[in-house]
């Protein structure tokens, strides 16, 4: 019987690996929810609420990103959630859903052996523990959206055939990462590419896969010219000319702290990988791994999270290639996919021990914030003057409270004031009736919204504390008060406290 269970994949070893990382991701439903998850999952909250992306909402991220987060805010409010609590479940019933998709893939395409018994343990590893705080986060869900992508890419280059439908739902969830961020089109292109040479155009061009992303991503743009007009007449060009932020040189993303080992693993992976007589599987992450990394070098910031992908296609690709050298050596299989499973936990408990960053919330500034922004504002709009998205969200999806502002934050004025005459340690402002279109944008939009929201709370950020403005001091509140309408409700105003750096004023009359 034991025999049995060990040839078809169900020993209690791998059940037991297979368990843990659901187990693990219990520490994504208690606060912090990552802030750029938390921010699109507000604005998604205020679409549902009636709020017009791209007229009311500005924001350059393609409409496909807050599009996905509407049915979690929907689960919120139908079944009285907090919406990062509905959006953490929601993912990971999206998750789950595509991990049996993803099963029964490797069941019927893989052959049996130890790379295939390690496959899905060490996939939801990568899904569900290895993000940790950026569980997610655009790039998280690049990765989980492409397994089943992957597991069919790697048939199709040995021209393995799979079902029309299993191979059209699996190129649908690629270009849905696509849509969400263009950088991500490295992916399937490097695959695609690869498909093509080993199969050849004919037999290519009879495949499902292409035609499949060709059509959804026609079908995704005319439907954002349909139903957001205003995204590629207003959004865009103001977003291409203004957010400008100025990243690492090329030189110092290639030798930064993401990259070199990312390229590492590439290339010795890789080696390995393209072999002669090497397996189409660890051929098709090492794809996807350099086109993941390509993607985070395209976003020009070289931050963390833009390589998470790139470093959960390399975890995976690690793992299928020790399951190799285990079957040509006869080793053990359960003993195999254990000591690798033991190593991945025990990495990510080192660099991120369950619940670490739950723990650590609560003293954090913004977890400080937190229990003032609840007393003074809860389900009350909020208006926090700065140029992150750090820590309004995810504080305020906490506290239920809306952004009293139609931007995510003031992203718009270091660009605006990034060679703006400076006096006695001071920006000059330009005038009201001086000011380009963009610059009128803000400093109308933030006047009207306080105007029609009266925001419970105004937080204003120190500038010094903000990035983008060259460490010269940006006074929020003297730049706004210049507007007439801002001047007026901002009497309203006393100030209630400081901390962490920032002042925050409670309203003291209708």
């Amino acid at each position: 019987m034991r025999a049995e269970q060990q040839l078809n994949g169900r020993s209690p070893v791998r059940s037991f690996w297979l368990a843990l990382p659901w187990l693990w991701s219990i520490c994504h439903l208690f606060p912090p929810l990552n802030h750029d998850a938390a921010a699109i999952l507000q604005f998604a909250d205020r679409m549902l609420g009636g709020e017009r992306l791209y007229v009311d909402l500005i924001d350059f991220n393609p409409p496909i990103t807050f599009w996905l987060d509407l049915p979690a805010v929907f689960a919120a409010r139908l079944l009285a959630l907090e919406t990062p609590t509905a959006l953490v479940l929601y993912f990971l019933i999206l998750f789950a859903g595509i991990m049996a998709f993803a099963s029964r893939l490797i069941s019927q395409l893989m052959v049996d052996g130890t790379e295939r018994r390690i496959l899905l343990p060490v996939l939801l590893f990568c899904a569900l523990v290895y993000p940790a705080y950026s569980f997610a986060q655009r790039e998280h869900l690049l990765f989980v959206l492409a397994i089943p992508y992957a597991v069919i890419a790697a048939a199709r280059s040995v021209d393995r055939p799979s079902s029309r439908p299993s191979t059209i739902a699996a190129a649908l969830l690629i270009s849905v990462t696509v849509c969400m961020k263009p950088h991500f089109g490295a992916l399937p292109l490097a695959v695609e590419l690869y498909v093509l040479a080993g199969i050849g155009i004919r037999r290519y061009a009879l495949s499902a896969t292409p035609w499949a992303i060709v059509a959804s991503g026609i079908v995704y743009l005319l439907a954002v010219f349909v139903l957001t007009p205003d995204y590629a007449q207003h959004i865009l060009p103001l977003a291409t000319r203004y957010y400008a932020e100025h990243g690492p040189s090329i030189i110092e993303l290639l030798t930064g702290d993401q990259v070199p080992a990312l390229l590492a693993a590439v290339i010795v992976l890789g080696a390995i990988a393209f072999r002669p007589g090497g397996a189409a599987l660890p051929r098709v992450l090492t794809l996807l791994t350099l086109g993941a990394m390509v993607a985070g070098i395209l976003q020009d910031k070289g931050w963390d999270y833009h390589f998470l992908a790139a470093r959960s296609f390399a975890i995976t690709l690690f793992a299928v290639t020790m399951a190799s050298f285990a079957d040509r050596l006869s080793l053990h299989r359960d003993a195999l996919v254990s000591t690798i499973m033991v190593g991945l936990f025990a990495l990510s408990g080192v660099l991120s021990p369950p619940f670490q960053a739950e723990r650590a919330f609560a003293a954090s500034p913004a977890g400080r914030v937190l229990p003032l922004i609840r007393d003074h504002a809860q389900g009350k709009p909020v208006l926090w003057l700065t140029t992150s998205i750090y820590p309004q969200f995810p504080v305020l999806n906490y506290t239920d409270s809306k952004l009293a502002m139609p931007f995510m934050s003031l992203w718009l004025l270091p660009a605006l004031y990034e060679t703006a005459p400076v006096e006695d340690g001071n920006f000059v402002f330009t005038e009201p009736d001086a000011m380009s279109p963009a610059e009128a944008l803000v400093f109308n939009s933030i006047a009207d919204a306080l105007d029609k929201l009266k925001p419970a709370l105004i937080v204003v950020t120190q500038s010094s504390d903000d990035h983008g403005f060259r460490g010269i001091e940006f006074d929020y509140l003297r730049y706004f008060t210049r507007n007439p309408k801002f001047a007026a409700e901002f009497a309203h105003y006393t100030k209630l406290t400081k901390l962490s750096g920032w002042t925050i004023y409670q309203r003291q009359s209708p």
